[in-house]
């Protein structure tokens, strides 16, 4: 409760704009106490939307399956400390070299080998100390509160009260322990290595340089947090080495951390998420996170190829600053040396990008056992999406191989480092901290996907759902359900999509040959999407075989759009489902018959699959999509009008004028209850003359009357 309160009275419980606000109202309120303290109850006392937000946010981060990609992220990143700290080393000893032939003198700040092994030393000290600040926070809601990413981006002050509060707050309780552990990694890690070339280079050997660390280590561990932030910003000179070490220990392991603060532009858009009022508030809800996927992003491309273009890296390069130099060098060789490899390892075969752009021809393929940015181990591919810093790099490497592949030569020019970067911005979009985002450029780039339906509704609907419905449960249901589900397009399918038991009644997702995906059931394959190519089925192998292109697929998707309406998405499952059990067997027979050693093979089998395509989806729309259109506008399914439908699909001239354009379903109903008495009412013969010549549709004729 103390700390509670403590953090009540604190500027850090308020974003920004919501202190600037309660200034204002502060000064406004003179000398009249009561409007002061209705100031202060209204800035600090949660509302309906706190509770709204804490509610999204710990449903967000709930899932065991982000809780696992934050770990291994973050995992990561001290790895990459690591690494770069060794190959800024490596980068410093011809550089001291050329000083000496030079006859200068010795940096003060060069690196030494002994600061290698310190931060290796230092990170193992802070994963000790680490673990007993987050189990601190598991067990201590306060610290939790205080720490990590979760209160510096959404939620300050707890809102929802009692067990249940404490209970739903529970995910920022796992995520702040996990941050408090790589943070003391990272912060001791670069704290026992500055130490360590300070005692170096102050001239102490032995054991004596390392007692000299240690009163750096213990001094820079007194300075406080709050000198060292903004010792790591640059807004205050270090007074003295401490509070050096003290600052660029806190600046690493927010880097390392990806909670660093963001540039200029990203404090912009960062002061408008936290705007008061109703933007600021509607902007938080669709991005909940943005600091630590921004700095994801930045993480991963200033150590790619893509790095070239970093304003970060040349900065430092060009800074005079001999240790910000030799970083840059280490992350750009890095980075390049990090790309090319993967890069081999994905022209192998071994690492796969986005796929052909072709919905069908991708399907085509995932049909073989390949999957969309996943690596191949054995037999198997597995997915890598979602695991930032990783998946940036793997997607990089993807796309390099692309480039090596359609230029041999192996030239990356600047095009080609453009692709590079825009693989690496997309891939961290496919992580829960952008989930708002993501469907907002989902719904402008893929508004219609192989089903051709349109995501925007799904923007709103995601909202929701992931708002009020836990990941944790989310993931519970994937992990029941054995296959892949199509795009839920209404709130309720969302709904259902993410419950266990109710997940199963949904639309599963079809490919054009109308067979389902089975993703395979248990915690491994919602944790890690996978698919075997052990077991293929010859016809997949066939149809990828005998593509034209990588991307044209032999056999596409039908049109969902019949009649002049798009197929509800029951309907347009009956239809694919319908055509694949006419066209699978002639496939196959195609197969059978085909030597694809012989010359035009290929060609002849593609042609043969074609015309079946053809006749064989006619064959499919008329046996689903009488019974759609007559749902689709109220009207019962007999005999007759089952008959009257099919006749408008048969016949060219009735069906465009069937299809005319702003034709209502009043006109429809009308068309379709007249054709059933045309062959019988001389008057509804007439009727539909006009309405095929064109002209305007005459008044119904009720059959007792004499037509006019």
């Amino acid at each position: 409760a103390r700390g509670a309160l403590r953090r009540g009275v604190e500027d850090v419980s308020l974003w920004p704009g919501q202190r600037d606000a309660l200034a204002e109202q502060l000064v406004a309120s003179g000398d009249k106490p009561a409007r002061l303290l209705q100031a202060i109850r209204s800035a600090y006392l949660p509302k309906w939307y706190d509770k709204l937000m804490e509610l999204r946010v710990n449903n967000l981060v709930s899932s065991p399956v982000t809780i696992t990609r934050n770990v291994i992220g973050n995992s990561a990143g001290v790895a990459s400390r690591l690494v770069e700290n060794v190959t800024g080393y490596l980068v410093d000893l011809p550089f001291e070299g050329v000083q000496r032939v030079r006859g200068a003198a010795g940096s003060a700040n060069r690196r030494r080998a002994r600061e290698i092994t310190a931060d290796v030393a230092g990170t193992i000290h802070g994963a000790i100390e680490g673990a007993r600040l987050a189990w601190g926070a598991l067990r201590d809601e306060n610290v939790a509160l205080s720490q990590g990413r979760i209160p510096e981006e959404a939620i300050r002050l707890p809102a929802l009260e009692g067990r249940l509060g404490v209970a739903i707050r529970y995910p920022t309780r796992i995520q702040s322990a996990a941050d408090l552990l790589f943070y003391s990694m990272n912060a001791e890690g670069r704290r026992y290595q500055l130490a360590m070339r300070q005692a170096v280079n102050e001239g102490h050997r032995g054991g004596a340089a390392t007692a000299r660390a240690r009163e750096l280590i213990e001094a820079s561990r007194g300075v406080d947090l709050a000198v060292a932030e903004r010792v790591s910003r640059g807004t205050l000179k270090p007074k003295n080495d401490a509070e050096r070490i003290a600052g660029s220990a806190h600046g690493y392991a927010q880097e390392f951390t990806f909670r660093a603060q963001l540039g200029k532009y990203g404090q912009a858009a960062e002061q408008l998420r936290q705007a008061p009022g109703a933007a600021g508030g509607t902007t938080r809800l669709l991005v909940t996170f943005f600091r630590t996927p921004v700095n994801l992003a930045k993480f991963a491309a200033q150590r790619s190829l893509a790095g070239f273009f970093s304003p970060r890296n040349w900065r430092d390069l060009t800074s005079g600053d001999r240790e910000r130099a030799t970083s840059s060098v280490a992350r750009l060789g890095l980075g390049t040396g990090i790309a090319y490899a993967l890069g081999h390892v994905a022209l192998s075969g071994a690492i796969s990008g986005a796929g052909p752009e072709d919905p069908a021809a991708r399907d085509a393929l995932r049909r073989t056992g390949w999957l969309p940015h996943s690596v191949r181990i054995g037999d198997t591919w597995y997915s890598y999406r979602g695991f930032s810093p990783i998946s940036e790099q793997l997607a990089a490497a993807a796309e390099l191989a692309e480039t090596w592949t359609k230029n041999p030569e192996g030239e990356v020019d600047l095009e080609a480092l453009q692709r590079i970067g825009l693989a690496i911005a997309r891939t961290n979009l496919n992580q829960p901290m952008w989930t708002g985002i993501a469907d907002i450029v989902n719904a402008v780039l893929q508004s219609d996907d192989a089903y051709g339906e349109r995501r925007t509704s799904g923007v709103v609907g995601n909202l929701v759902t992931g708002t009020v419905v836990p990941r944790s449960l989310a993931w519970a249901a994937r992990t029941a359900d054995p296959l892949q589900r199509k795009y839920g397009e209404t709130f309720l399918d969302q709904m259902l999509q993410q419950v266990p038991g109710a997940r199963e009644i949904t639309v599963p997702f079809r490919d054009p040959l109308g067979r389902t995906f089975e993703t395979g059931s248990g915690a491994l394959a919602a944790f890690v999407p996978h698919s075997s190519d052990s077991r293929v089925a010859p016809i997949d192998r066939f149809l990828v075989a005998i593509q034209e292109s990588p991307d044209r697929a032999v056999v596409g998707y039908p049109s969902r759009t019949q009649l002049g309406r798009r197929l509800s998405p029951e309907a347009f499952d009956a239809l694919l489902q319908a055509r694949g059990d006419l066209l699978l067997p002639v496939v196959n027979e195609v197969r059978k018959a085909t030597n694809l050693q012989k010359p035009g093979a290929e060609l002849a089998a593609r042609k043969a699959i074609g015309e079946a395509v053809t006749t064989l989806s006619q064959a499919a729309v008329l046996k689903v999509v009488p019974k759609a259109e007559l749902e689709a506008l109220g009207l019962p399914e007999t005999p007759a009008s089952r008959t009257a439908v099919l006749a408008i699909l048969r016949e060219p001239m009735l069906r465009d004028a069937y299809t005319a354009p702003n034709r209502t379903d009043a006109e429809k109903r009308q068309i379709i209850e007249t054709l059933t008495r045309a062959g019988s009412d001389p008057a509804a013969a007439a009727t539909i003359r006009s309405a095929v010549l064109g002209e305007s549709m005459p008044a119904p004729v009720p059959p007792s009357q004499p037509a006019p």
